[in-house]
């Protein structure tokens, strides 16, 4: 046998190889039989027949036109993989990710009213390929190095409420928005001692945070309720409570057990599509702007908060958005405590949207709105789209903002709480 024989075999071995092994150690979310789905089936026996017959096409004389055939599509598929493991060399060696994607769970439990809340007292550690972040529960609830008792005398204490850009899981508490505006509005007002509650929650929607101030609001008797408004509320105000959480992890209440385990066995060492899923290359597929367009989706899940003209299911979203701001507002006052709404910015919003979208209706529609009912709001997007390096507020795979973008919140929402200071009764 010579060289060329040998590496062809080793080829072969890989090309045919490596898409049974996928296939293998994939758990499937539909299973029909153990951990495989049909297809799955379908797929080892078709494939599996194939190997055995070009293995064995190496014991025998085969025509020279069916060697010729066989080579080439064995030194095309060896090629392929070749390229794509290069590529995926060359990314991550330019990677700058400080740390691995970690498994996150542990953190949360299941409400049936608001859907799912931080388990109580849990202290954890939070990591992607972008942050390492501490994270803490206190015994209410939220996201806390402290309890919150009744309000001494003297102190203001500002109740923030909203989703998981209130809940800042990816910067340390204090550089939360909620934390850092706590900094801010003592270092602005010396004559009272501010507090701020970070009750920010991932996956809330509006009425989860209108249903969550009125189940829970009594427990940090607030002078103000300041909700945080992003452009997904929306569109996730449809399915309020469509996340709920399983085993400390945050699924969707329709996830099936299989559907979870199949989740679950791509953070395993034997997983060849876990590896897969988190290769460089699959990130950036992820992140394209052709994939959704290719899946012919729309460019933004969220699209319908800037349309200006919406249609009648984006009417909808956008009335009960506006009532359960309303509920709210209902919630807060049954606490003794004013209202007022922070509209928080995403990152495609920093640019021009394609076609008729506009990045700014969500602001100016939340904000004639508030105008209307009586109660303060403001928008960051202008300071952000302001600041010098508009790129830096956000992380780039995550999405969520930085501490620097966090900080941009925090000073948005100390000027609406003192601009507004006799409104929200805080003098």
């Amino acid at each position: 046998m010579n060289e060329i024989s040998r590496f062809e075999r080793f080829a072969t071995a890989l090309v045919l190889g490596l898409p049974l092994l996928y296939v293998l150690t994939d758990v499937s979310p539909q299973p029909a039989l153990g951990p495989y789905s049909v297809w799955q089936f379908l797929f080892l026996g078709l494939w599996g027949a194939l190997t055995v017959v070009v293995w064995d096409s190496y014991r025998r004389r085969v025509p020279p036109l069916l060697a010729s055939a066989r080579r080439v599509l064995v030194a095309t598929g060896f090629g392929l993989l070749v390229a794509v493991l290069t590529v995926e060399g060359y990314l991550r060696v330019i990677d700058r990710a400080p740390y691995a994607m970690a498994d996150n769970r542990g953190r949360h439990a299941p409400d049936p009213d608001v859907g799912h809340v931080f388990v109580p007292n849990y202290e954890g550690t939070i990591q992607t390929r972008e942050y390492r972040v501490h994270f803490r529960s206190n015994s209410q609830g939220v996201r806390a190095d402290r309890e919150y008792g009744p309000r001494p005398d003297g102190v203001r204490r500002v109740l923030c409420v909203g989703d998981s850009f209130t809940a800042g899981t990816q910067v340390p508490v204090e550089q939360a928005y909620p934390g850092t505006l706590e900094r801010l509005l003592n270092e602005a007002d010396d004559t009272v001692a501010w507090e701020v509650v970070n009750a920010g929650f991932p996956g809330y929607c509006t009425e989860q945070e209108a249903t969550w101030v009125a189940k829970f609001g009594a427990r940090f008797d607030p002078d103000v309720v300041l909700l945080a408004l992003t452009p997904n509320d929306f569109r996730e105000i449809e399915t309020p409570g469509y996340i709920t959480a399983r085993d400390g992890a945050l699924v969707s209440r329709h996830a099936t057990p299989a559907q979870e385990r199949s989740w679950y066995a791509r953070w395993q060492w034997w997983s060849l599509p876990g590896y897969v899923w988190r290769s460089r290359l699959a990130v950036l597929y992820r992140r394209s702007d052709w994939r959704r367009e290719m899946r012919g989706r729309p460019e933004y899940a969220h699209a319908s908060a800037y349309t200006p003209d919406p249609d009648e299911r984006g009417q909808e979203q956008r009335e009960a958005v506006r009532a359960a701001l309303l509920k709210a507002r209902e919630a807060a006052a049954e606490l003794g405590a004013s209202f007022a709404v922070l509209v928080v910015p995403f990152r495609e919003q920093l640019g021009e949207l394609p076609g008729d979208l506009d990045a700014t209706a969500v602001g100016r529609r939340v904000l004639a709105f508030a105008d209307e009912h009586g109660f303060p709001a403001a928008d960051a997007l202008p300071a952000f789209r302001a600041h010098p390096d508009p790129p830096s507020l956000y992380w780039r795979e995550d999405g969520h903002c930085t501490a620097e973008g966090y900080a941009l919140l925090a000073a948005t929402a100390r000027e609406l709480l003192l601009n507004h200071a006799d409104a929200l009764g805080l003098r």
